[in-house]
């Protein structure tokens, strides 16, 4: 099986009564570390004011020639991604409705279905 680079993405939206409206976003990102760092360096930078960051999950996949999955996190005001090609330029950056980080959902085994499909 090989791995392929890409990016996965879900917002959750924070509705509260004496809240603000916030965004918590959470991305997988399959690549090189160096790239992720770019990559992370790029989604911030289009989410500003962004807060709250988190790593919730890097994993080395295995057969992958040096490919690492990191899962990670923070809260915003902004609600869209404003350009996507800016961030990552493929098809394979979308947005996956299943991936989120709660009680009971396993982010390995999140990272090991879709790096191998």
């Amino acid at each position: 099986m090989i791995v392929k680079r890409k990016i996965r993405y879900n917002v959750q939206d924070d509705f509260g009564e004496q809240v603000r409206l916030r965004h918590r976003w959470i991305f997988c990102v399959i690549n090189r570390s160096d790239e992720i760092v770019k990559i992370k360096q790029k989604i911030l930078r289009q989410m500003v004011p962004a807060d709250d960051l988190v790593e919730n999950y890097n994993y080395s996949l295995p057969r992958s020639n040096g490919l690492q999955g990191v899962i990670f996190s923070f809260s915003s005001d902004v609600g869209l991604i404003r350009d996507k090609k800016l961030i990552y330029n493929s098809k394979d950056f979308r947005c996956d409705r299943n991936l989120l980080v709660k009680k009971g959902f396993s982010l390995e085994d999140y990272i090991r279905r879709i790096s191998y499909s």
